[in-house]
C-alpha cells in the first residue's frame, strides 16, 4: 500500500501543478509552458498508473505497467525537447531525430530488456536493467534539468527573488528522480520519493503566490 499511496499523491501533486501551471501562463503569456504542463500531466498519469496497479501486485501487470510508464515519459521527454531546443535554428531536427532515438531506445526496451519490478514491504522497485537506468538518467539529466532550470528562470522574470528557490526545487526534484530510479534499497527509494513529492509542493504553493502576485499586479494597473 505504500507504493499505492506514494505514486497516487505524486501523480495527483503533478496534475495539481500542471494545471496551475497553465493558469499562470494566462497570467505571464508564455506559450512554452504549455508544452512544460502537458510534460508533467503525462508523467504524473504514469504515476497514477503505477500506483494503481501497485494496489494489485500482480508481477506480470506491474511490467505492463513499467512499459505504460516508459511510453508516457518518452513523450513527456520529447514535449521537454520542444523547450529545450525551442530557440535552435535547427529545432524540429533536434526533436524529430530525439524522438526517433527515443521510439527506437522504446522498442529495444520493450522486447529486448523487458521490465522486472517486484515488490517488497508495500515498496515498488522497477529493477530496470543498467541500461534502462542508463538511458532513464540521461533523459533527466540532459533534457529534464535543463528545462526545468529554464522554466524556473522564464517563471520568475518579474520576481527575481524566487528564481534561485525555483532553481534549488526543481533540481532537488530531478535528483531525486535520479535517485530513486537508481535505488536498490528501500530507505533509499522511501527518501528520494518523498524528496520529489515535498518539492512538488513546494513548487505549487509557490506556483500560488506567483499567481497571487500577478492578479494583484494586473488589478493595479487595471486602477492606475
Amino acid at each position: 500500500m505504500l507504493a499505492a499511496l506514494g505514486f497516487t499523491t505524486t501523480g495527483i501533486l503533478f496534475g495539481i501543478f500542471a494545471y496551475r501551471l497553465r493558469v499562470l501562463q494566462q497570467k505571464q503569456n508564455l506559450s512554452v509552458i504549455n508544452n512544460f504542463a502537458a510534460a508533467y500531466i503525462l508523467l504524473g498519469l504514469a504515476f497514477l498508473i503505477w500506483g494503481a496497479v501497485s494496489i494489485v501486485g500482480d508481477l506480470d501487470l506491474l511490467a505492463l505497467s513499467v512499459i505504460a510508464g516508459d511510453a508516457l515519459l518518452l513523450a513527456a521527454t520529447i514535449l521537454m525537447s520542444n523547450i529545450l531546443f525551442a530557440k535552435h535554428r535547427r529545432k524540429h531536427l533536434f526533436v524529430y531525430g530525439l524522438a526517433a532515438a527515443g521510439v527506437s531506445l522504446f522498442l529495444v526496451r520493450a522486447f529486448f530488456f523487458y521490465p522486472m519490478p517486484f515488490m517488497t514491504d508495500g515498496i515498488l522497485f522497477f529493477n530496470s536493467q543498467r541500461l534502462v537506468s542508463f538511458t532513464i538518467t540521461f533523459a533527466f539529466l540532459m533534457i529534464w534539468l535543463p528545462v526545468n532550470l529554464r522554466m524556473a528562470t522564464m517563471l520568475t522574470q518579474k520576481t527575481p527573488s524566487l528564481a534561485k528557490l525555483y532553481s534549488y526545487m526543481y533540481t532537488t526534484a530531478t535528483l531525486a528522480a535520479v535517485i530513486f530510479i537508481l535505488a536498490k534499497a528501500p530507505m533509499t527509494v522511501a527518501l528520494s520519493f518523498t524528496a520529489i513529492s515535498v518539492s512538488f509542493l513546494m513548487l505549487i504553493i509557490s506556483n500560488e503566490f506567483l499567481i497571487t502576485m500577478k492578479g494583484a499586479h494586473g488589478r493595479q494597473r487595471t486602477e492606475s
